[in-house]
């Protein structure tokens, strides 16, 4: 709808803010969901120095079973905010299933990319290079060639940290340098 509207040479103003206001409920449902599912998991008891009750490894991948539908659905949302939500709850779930969940993360953080510029987002690459440095730490095996092939993880990994050091962030440009840890 938004689309359409923007190609009407004069939209009407009245038009454009029933449209603009549908948008944002919209907005703010999507990122609602996000934010359950980022408190349900536990994740953001990785921040908060406070013990709680977190869930044992059974109960997490219960959750990452019940929960990959929805995180699935919302990789494909381009809110910043949002993608900002779901690569801290992949990153908590990372150990529950590390190939569909890393590649999840890649995938939302490559739509918000494309179509919200979320690689210039100074949270973000703190996010996103933490989930690197994880994944290459405890999963590298996952960006291994394949038969000669490159990995699709591999792949992904390379698409998400062309962004983020093309944005110009020290801190992507430095884990480069960290890659020849997969091939060791």
């Amino acid at each position: 709808a938004w689309r359409q509207l923007r190609e009407v040479p004069q939209p009407d103003a009245e038009a454009v803010k029933l449209v603009s206001d549908k948008l944002d409920r919209a907005t703010r449902l999507v990122d609602g969901v996000a934010m359950q599912l980022y408190f349900a998991s536990g994740a953001q008891e990785e921040k908060s120095n406070k013990p709680e009750k977190s869930l044992i490894p059974v109960e997490l991948q219960r959750f990452w079973r019940d929960a990959e539908p929805l995180l699935t659905a919302l990789a494909n949302e381009p809110h910043p905010h949002t993608a900002h939500l779901l690569v801290q709850t992949l990153y908590h779930l990372l150990p529950c299933a590390p190939r569909e969940i890393f590649m999840l993360a890649a995938q939302s953080i490559l739509c918000s990319s494309e179509k919200a510029r979320f690689q210039y987002e100074s949270l973000a690459v703190g996010d996103v290079v933490k989930l690197i440095q994880r994944v290459l730490a405890d999963y590298r095996d996952l960006f291994r060639t394949d038969g000669g092939q490159e990995s699709e993880c591999l792949t992904a990994l390379l698409r998400v940290l062309d962004l983020f050091v093309e944005a110009g962030w020290a801190e992507a440009r430095q884990l480069t340098h960290r890659l020849e840890e997969i091939y060791r």
